[in-house]
Order: C-alpha cells, then structure tokens, then sequence
C-alpha cells in the first residue's frame, strides 16, 4: 500500500497539479492548432481552386448589374432599356459629365446615359443628379412639382457606376490619388517632371471592370442604333480600349486623351508611368481595329483624339451636337460625313438607275426598230 502521507516521494503538490494541466492544455492546443490550420488550408485551397477554376463566374460588372440597370427579365445578362430609347452613351471618368449637363437641359427620352467613374467626390454628385433626371415626370398642373417619383418618361435612363476601367478586371485596385479630384488615376505619375497632379497623396482601393462586360450587357437588337463612347482616365484611356476586346467594334464613335510622343526638352509630356501615347494608339485602333476615322486636337499639352469607322453608316443623335458637349464640334463634324455619305450614295445609286434606264430604253429601241424592219 503506497504510503501517501506528507512526507511521501510520490507527494502530489499543487504546483505539480498545475504543471500537469498546463502541459495537457499545451497539447491539446498543439493539436487542435495543427488541425484547425490544415482544415482552414485546406477549405482555402478549394475555394480558392473553385473559384480560379471557374470560367462561368460572371464579369464584376455584372455581378452587381442588377443593383444599378433593370436587367431582362427574359435574358438576365442584358440591360432592359425602356422602349424610346435608341441611343446609349458612356461616358467614363465623368466627373461632372457635359453628357449629363446637356441631357438635364435637352430632357431626350431617346437617350440612355451610362457615367463611370471610381471617385466619391464624383460619383456621389453624378447619383444625386442621376436620381432626379430618372425621376422627373410630365404631369400637366401638377400641385407638387417637387414631388418626383419614377415614370415611363425619363426613367431608367441614367445609370451610375462606381469604379474604375481598364485592361482586366481587378476587385481591388490602388488608385493613385493627387493633389486634385481630376489627378487620379490607376497609373503612377512619372517622376522627374513639374505636372501639376505629380506625385501621389493617398491611394483608394477601387474595383475596375473593362468595357467589354459593360457593352456586352447593351442589347444587341434594332432598338439601339447606335453607342458612343467617351474615355477619360488620366492616361490610362489605352488600357480601356484594349479591355474592350471585339466589343470595340459596336461602338460607334470613341474619344480619349492621350500624350504626344515623349519629347526630351519638355518634361511635362511624360506625365505619367505608361500613359498611352497619341500616335501609337492611332496607329493601334487604325491597324488592329478598323478605326481609322481620326482627329486629333492638341490641349493643354495632351491630345484629344476622336475615333470612328469611316466605312460604315453611322447615326449620331442630335443630343451630342448641342453646344453645351464639350466635344459637341466633332459629332457635327462626323454628322456631316454622314450626310455627304448618304449623298453621294443616292447620287451613285441615282447615276446607276439613270444608266439602267439608258440601257432599258436603248434596247427597247433595238427591238423596236427590229419589229419595224420585219414588218
């Protein structure tokens, strides 16, 4: 029988118990760590594997469609537009948007508006002013007019979406921010040069999508005859073109900002790290994709390009050559084109039909003259 009296070797202590607990409970922590670790890697390794894996997720753009555009309820991937509307305009990198300016003033049911742009001080103002467009009705004496509420009119027309565009889609992205709203951009700015937005205050963390899951949303039907599209991304235009992949080829007219070539005795050229370049991108959307109606303005030390199809018939709306478009000259311009496009076609096909006729009347007469001749 073990002696177990206080003086015994086997004397069972509190420290002793103490010590014992602590190295179970170490133990066991020791394996429940081990195994909560490989079960978390383990899930992460799935999931993750599950969702690099899948090529059926949907753009990020459309992920969230739902939240911004009334989506068909026959085909849930495309925009449902109210029946007047014809034509769609994008405008991103909006900021204040003359589209959206002009549109408030011209009230053109036949337009829907679509604005981008990644910044609060921006987005938040462009919603505002989205909601009350959206809003307006045409109530004759109305005892309220302040109080809006959505109708068939205007509704559904202006569209606002908070993120940035570019090559691929990023969920989260830094923005490089400046001294200035209008500084920000996804591109870094190049050192060594006195730009005003040089160098970078704070970063935001945007979402950017490209346009080709925007314009893949935009029905493809008779209803919409045409889409123009205007890029302002602080020097990052290139990369939302190149994001447009073969959905590039719906648009129907296409501006961005752009550097002249690099030029050493003027160090504000190179304003930022990347930034697309005027002749290379002209030469691009020429060579790689048909776009070779160009025009080019010089402003404040950067290039404002205007691109369309000249081989094709093209519709511009009257809305877009209203003065208050910052680029309205250009539409009118193209406007024009058009014109005499379809004038000197329906001279040819005038000419054609005259010659037809010509030949009509000359072989009547040839058989005519046979006849009399038999007889």
């Amino acid at each position: 029988m073990e002696d177990c009296s206080p003086t015994s070797s086997r004397q069972i202590t509190l420290p002793k118990v103490l010590g014992w607990v602590l190295l179970v409970g170490c133990a066991q922590l020791v394996v429940f760590g081990r195994y909560t670790m490989t079960t978390s890697r383990t899930l992460q390794q799935q999931f993750g594997q599950s969702l690099s894996s899948s090529s059926h997720a949907p753009p990020l753009v459309q992920q969230i469609a739902p939240m911004i555009f009334p989506m068909d309820p026959e085909d849930t991937t495309k925009i449902q537009f109210p029946s007047q509307v014809r034509h769609v305009v994008i405008d991103i990198g909006a900021r204040n948007s003359d589209y959206l300016q002009t549109l408030e003033q011209q009230l053109d049911p036949t337009i829907a508006l679509i604005l981008v742009d990644p910044l609060p001080e921006s987005i938040i103002p462009l919603a505002s002013r989205a909601a009350i467009y959206n809003m307006k009705h045409t109530i004759v004496n109305n005892p309220n007019p302040l109080n809006y509420y959505p109708d068939a009119t205007y509704g559904d027309r202006v569209f606002v979406v908070r993120g940035g565009m570019g090559q691929t889609e990023q969920a989260r992205v830094q923005f490089q921010m400046g001294g200035k709203p209008e500084c920000g951009s996804l591109l870094k700015t190049a050192q060594g040069n006195n730009f005003e937005c040089w160098g970078t205050t704070k970063q935001l963390v945007v979402s950017v999508f490209t346009l080709e899951s925007l314009l893949d949303m935009i029905p493809e039907t008779d209803q919409i005859q045409s889409i123009h599209v205007k890029i302002d991304t602080e020097g990052a235009d290139h990369l939302v073109l190149e994001g447009a992949g073969a959905a590039l080829d719906r648009l129907s007219s296409i501006i961005i900002e752009c550097a002249p070539p690099p030029n050493a005795t003027d160090v504000l050229v190179v304003k930022r790290e990347g930034m697309c370049q005027d002749d290379k991108v002209m030469q691009w959307m020429c060579d790689e994709r048909d776009f070779c109606g160009q025009s080019l303005k010089p402003q404040g030390g950067l290039s404002n390009i205007f691109f369309w199809k000249d081989d094709q018939s093209i519709v511009v709306p009257s809305f877009l050559t209203q003065a208050t478009i910052q680029f309205q000259s250009w539409y009118v311009e193209l406007t024009k084109r058009q014109n005499d496009k379809k004038i000197s076609s329906s001279s040819r096909s005038n000419g054609e039909n005259s010659n037809n006729d010509k030949m009509k009347g000359r072989r009547k007469n040839k058989r005519g003259n046979k006849k009399v001749s038999q007889a």
